[in-house]
């Protein structure tokens, strides 16, 4: 599965960091994949869906479409701001939202929401630290990315 391997090759790499550094550093308290997106040049695949998959909620009686496939972002950027990162950070907190890539893992678990709310609550007070790491890699191994 894609975001067990995403959170294993990040702990990994996170873990060698920490003994190369020191061996008194905190541990980790959480590495958690969260969410996805898929991008691609080939203007054919741009607006599809990625599966076939639709989150039903008995609540809403409907479900949610799969993501689609977007562009790639042609600028470097950042992906969160001083102000979003903890919205963000504090919204993985809270219960799943209906169309949450997450939602079905997390009901499957009887879990209320992917991160420990008085973890993420020491984080946002500065006890903790987080931080948000992008993991990018070609989905189709006959086709690495090139541009």
């Amino acid at each position: 599965e894609y975001y067990p391997m995403c959170e294993r090759l990040v702990s990994d790499a996170i873990l060698s960091q920490q003994f190369a550094q020191s061996s008194s550093s905190p541990p980790i308290a959480c590495v958690c994949a969260f969410d996805h997106n898929v991008r691609s040049s080939g203007r054919a695949s741009v607006g599809k869906i990625t599966s076939k998959r639709t989150i039903n909620t008995e609540e809403e009686g409907n479900g949610s479409a799969a993501p689609q496939v977007q562009n790639p972002a042609g600028l470097v950027h950042a992906d969160y701001t001083k102000t979003s990162a903890p919205r963000r950070l504090n919204d993985l907190s809270n219960p799943p939202k209906l169309n949450d890539v997450l939602r079905p893992k997390l009901l499957a678990q009887n879990r209320k929401s992917l991160l420990d709310p008085a973890i993420v609550q020491e984080a946002l007070e500065g006890k903790r630290r987080y931080a948000f790491i992008n993991v990018w890699r070609s989905i189709d191994p006959d086709n690495p990315v090139k541009n």
